[in-house]
């Protein structure tokens, strides 16, 4: 019988039932579409419903059957072993409906198809479907399009699936995820895949008792575990979930408060079952479906399961050519399971200009593998691939063992476009994205993975290494010494970064001297601090990861522990570095605590040097109060400081007996070098950022311009230094510790005269000053000073320059009038004007390093000099009186 909109009303509908119901063995199909049926009448179908053993399909959408209607009707169809399809949609069922429905599908075991198309259900009626689908055995097809289901309703749905082995097509077009309504009911920040924390469910309530429920299956499917823990049921305290006989017997109602912890298990990771990806793909390829609709699904499902590349290369060969296409494959580039060994797959199924459209919009993250994706991240969660990525890394944090705190999210920062949220920084994901990454905001954040190379791991050998470098990064090595040369050219060392991350996933592992020699590939420093981030899970023996830190300038060491965690590169037996630490943070604190204490065990010589204290540069006493004293303007400074502690004789070159041996004065003279020439390194490497009209000429990555653009669209090793370099500036700033307009030009002002040159004196004391060592200033400085230095131009200058050439000349014409005679001595060179270096050609040659080998190169003795000149400058004498007499 098909009645659609023939206008019966409420009336007709209750007749209809009556008439059916009594004992009609005929009518299999009912299609009352477009009717006035309500829900006096839909209770008569309930009553009807359970006793009906002919009736198979039934169609009462675009009704105005309510809640109360639905539940009626949900509750004839747990008894009903006849129907298979039922159409409900365009009726105002809301979740209480929907979600009686949901429990309807645990018990009925005959019906097939339920169409709820826009019947206005939310997350709630999503949870109780799901619970339902987990054990109904018998549904094929459930249609939920039009309705505000959300990530949360979708995510409760994806997990069911994964239990149930029926359902062969669920529709989810328009369900609006992104800008669903968001409530903050239980339901919807619940997630099955992630459950932990706390938890207050009213039993009587079907969506939260559905939730308690998977939590003591949870539980009990956790072996000895008890992740369930502080349980209370209207404030009695419950000893644990095993004992009390859930999810069996589980009170039906009552307030239920519990802690879920599963922190202690691993999770791993599975791709979607082939059964029921079958399925999904079947809906893809049926042909009645638009890519646009494509896409849509697989933005539904892609947040909530992984899958293989093979199954991916089948799902993009259903879409056509275009943005649609690429679109679908960069958010299931995010879910491959397989990425490291099967990407192939992926991009095999597309045709070259949607792989190249595929890279452009993965952007540098097109070369993260998952499988070691410590790293740098800026995200923004307002487009799909990045919402994707974020979601990945989620997963990925939440999956990795607890041991180490899960503290594998770090230097959190959410800017939710107007508000700035700093999540505490050594907790993992945010505890309140444990269901769903918000879909909006710029989210800022280092992975640091908690994996660690395997017991007894076999490292790549030398010669791979060598072979790995240059043929399959491009790195150059001298045909001599065998030294890997940098490339100076920054996009292209740019990209040599970016393929050695898409190469270094866990196909090899490497000993700290291999590390150290990846990183000496590369100059500029985002670059090798990249290159130690990227090789932080890959190194074997982390115990002498501090001597690739020792090879660093100050800012690469500090970047290196801001991004890894300054508690995971602290190495009590060699804690000379460079620190920056914000003490907001838990682990910075703990950092500086034990800096403090070793400051505090070796109290012969200071251990702290060049302290920036809130930006300030301050001199702080060494002593037991040390602490105090950096917290007493607030309890959470920043601070920046060079660490010299008991090993600095290894950057002095110096063995440790030998160090013990020196006086306690030159002790004290060699650390205050040592920590100038760590200061002097920070400003040179800040240089660049400031504006003093030198005209030195700029790394071309390093600029206050090219600072302050946007993070967002930088590689990320770029983001991540300029991050901390902003950080660094804003504090310097607000210090206000340079007089000039950069600390270059306060060093010049300080060794220039009032006419702003500097002579030679001068520059070599100010070398010295800074810690440089004799032989650099001999070999190097002294050198350059004599090719750029220009004679002086002040008044005083040239006539001191005048007189000199005048009694010069007379002595040389005394010299010639006594050529004929004993052979008196000769005048000698002409005098030379004072050469100076202006500030220009100051900053040019005082920002030059000297050659390693120059630091400890001795310097001729000063006997064996004066004899090397004196014979110079006889020769010079013997071939003027040559000349003369020539002349002559």
């Amino acid at each position: 019988l098909r009645a659609n909109k023939c206008g019966i009303p409420e009336a007709g509908g209750i007749a209809l039932c009556q008439a059916i119901g009594n004992n009609n063995t005929v009518l299999t199909l009912l299609h009352l579409a477009n009717n006035s049926i309500g829900n006096k009448a839909a209770r008569e179908f309930g009553l009807m419903l359970p006793h009906n053993r002919a009736l198979h399909d039934l169609d009462l959408s675009w009704n105005h059957i309510k809640p109360e209607g639905a539940i009626d009707i949900a509750a004839g169809l747990e008894e009903n072993r006849s129907l298979v399809r039922i159409n409900l949609a365009w009726n105002g069922l809301e979740d209480a409906g929907g979600g009686r429905i949901g429990e309807m599908l645990a018990k009925n075991h005959g019906i097939k198809h339920i169409d709820l198309t826009n019947t206005r259900m939310g997350s709630s009626a999503a949870l109780l479907l799901g619970e339902g689908l987990k054990i109904n055995r018998t549904l094929e097809e459930l249609v939920l399009n039009g309705n505000a289901v959300g990530d949360d309703g979708a995510r409760h749905l994806m997990n069911a699936l994964k239990t149930n082995a029926s359902l062969q097509y669920l529709g989810l077009q328009g369900t609006n995820m992104t800008s669903a309504a968001r409530g903050h009911n239980t339901s919807s920040e619940f997630n099955p895949l992630a459950p932990d924390g706390a938890y207050t469910l009213d039993l009587s309530q079907a969506a939260d008792r559905a939730i308690a429920l998977q939590l003591c299956a949870l539980d009990v499917a956790s072996f000895n575990a008890e992740p369930m823990k502080n349980i209370k049921i209207d404030g009695r305290n419950i000893q644990n979930c095993k004992s009390a006989g859930w999810p069996d017997h589980l009170p039906v109602s009552g307030m239920l408060e519990c802690d879920f912890v599963t922190r202690r298990l691993q999770k791993d990771v599975a791709v979607m079952e082939q059964k029921k990806f079958a399925a999904f793909n079947r809906q893809l390829e049926s042909g009645n479906m638009s890519d646009k609709e494509k896409l849509g699904l697989v933005e539904i499902m892609a947040p909530f399961t992984y899958l293989s590349c093979y199954q991916i290369s089948s799902v993009l060969r259903s879409f056509s050519m275009g943005d649609e296409l690429v679109q679908a494959a960069a958010l299931l580039f995010t879910r491959a399971a397989d990425l490291e060994e099967n990407i192939d797959m992926l991009t095999n199924a597309m045709q070259d200009r949607d792989v190249h459209e595929l890279h452009e919009l993965l952007g540098w993250y097109s070369y993260v593998r998952f499988s070691n994706c410590t790293g740098h991240y800026e995200l923004d969660l307002s487009t799909a691939v990045h919402h994707s990525f974020a979601s990945r890394l989620k997963d990925v944090a939440w999956s990795e063992s607890p041991e180490n705190n899960n503290n594998n999210w770090i230097n959190i920062i959410y800017d939710m476009y107007t508000s700035l949220l700093k999540v505490p920084a050594n907790y993992g994901p945010p505890e309140a994205w444990k269901g769903v990454v918000p879909s909006r905001g710029v989210l800022s954040l280092d992975f640091v993975s908690s994996s660690m190379p395997p017991p007894d791991i076999e490292t790549i050998s030398d010669e791979e290494l060598l072979d790995f470098l240059h043929h399959g990064i491009g790195i150059d090595f001298d045909p001599y010494s065998g030294m890997p040369i940098p490339d100076m050219d920054f996009d292209k060392a740019d990209l040599q970064v970016a393929l050695l991350r898409q190469e270094v996933g866990h196909s090899f592992f490497v000993t700290s001297a291999q590390a150290l020699r990846m990183v000496s590939c590369f100059a500029a420093g985002p670059h090798r601090v990249e290159v130690v981030v990227m090789l932080y899970n890959l190194i074997v023996d982390r115990a002498h990861i501090w001597t690739i830190l020792y090879s660093m300038s100050s800012l690469e060491q500090a970047l290196a522990m801001w991004r890894l965690g300054p508690d995971k590169l602290f190495d009590r037996n060699h804690p000379s570095l460079h620190y920056v630490l914000d003490i907001s943070q838990p682990a910075h604190e703990q950092v500086a605590r034990k800096l403090i204490d070793i400051a505090n065990q070796n109290p012969e010589s200071p251990n702290i040097w060049n302290i920036r204290l809130q930006g300030q540069k301050r001199s702080i006493t060494e002593n037991r109060n040390m602490w105090g004293t950096f917290t007493s303007e607030t309890f959470t400074p920043f601070l920046e400081f060079d660490f010299l502690g008991p090993d600095a004789h290894e950057m002095l070159n110096k063995s440790k007996s030998d160090w013990e041996a020196m006086h306690k004065g030159d002790k004290l003279d060699a650390l205050n070098k040592l920590g100038k020439r760590m200061e002097l390194r920070r400003i040179k490497d800040m240089y660049a950022y400031y504006n003093d009209g030198s005209g030195w000429q700029r790394p071309p990555w390093q600029s206050r311009e090219l600072l302050m653009k946007a993070l967002l669209y930088k590689a990320p090793w770029m983001a991540s230094w300029d991050r901390l370099m902003r950080l660094l500036v804003r504090w310097e700033e607000r210090g206000r510790n340079i007089s000039a307009d950069s600390y270059v030009e306060d060093i010049f002002d300080d060794y220039s005269n009032d006419d702003n040159e500097m002579s030679a004196e001068s520059f070599e004391a100010c070398c010295r000053e800074w810690g440089w060592s004799r032989g650099e200033v001999f070999y190097h400085f002294r050198k350059l000073f004599e090719m750029v230095a220009q004679p002086s131009q002040t008044d005083a200058s040239r006539t001191a320059h005048a007189a000199a050439m005048q009694a010069y000349e007379s002595a040389l014409q005394g010299e010639r009038a006594s050529l004929t005679g004993s052979g008196a001595t000769a005048a000698g060179d002409p005098p030379q004007p004072q050469t100076v270096l202006d500030f220009q050609s100051f900053v040019t040659i005082f920002l030059l390093e000297p050659a390693p080998d120059l630091r400890f190169k001795e310097v001729p003795a000063v006997s064996s000099l004066v004899k090397a000149l004196a014979t110079e400058r006889a020769a010079k004498l013997f071939k003027g009186k040559l000349a003369f007499k020539g002349k002559k």
